[in-house]
């Protein structure tokens, strides 16, 4: 599934590497993959950070996510993400 695509989702213009940026997260870093292993139905992927994307003022002053400035977007599992504030939870499956 291309997520991008299934949920609409903008890129940003890569820095460093060739790998795709959200161009509404918070924030983002690239990486130069180092390693990657498997352990069980997993992989882990080890790289080194070679550019970082963020936008500042979604962050306070001590480097924290400003939960009064931004409302999260996070990603449950393959088909499904879920944004929340003070007053609700929104989930949005993919294709719709």
């Amino acid at each position: 599934m291309d997520e991008f695509k299934a949920f609409n989702i903008e890129r940003e213009k890569h820095l460093r590497t060739a790998v795709p940026v959200l161009k509404d997260a918070y924030a983002a870093h690239e990486r130069k993959l180092v390693d990657s292993r498997h352990y069980g139905d997993h992989i882990w992927v080890f790289g080194d950070i070679v550019a970082v994307h963020f936008i500042e003022e979604a962050f306070t002053p001590k480097g924290m996510l400003n939960l009064k400035a931004v409302k999260p977007f996070l990603h449950l599992r393959p088909d499904c993400y879920v944004s929340a504030d003070r007053k609700c939870v929104n989930f949005r499956q993919g294709g719709t």
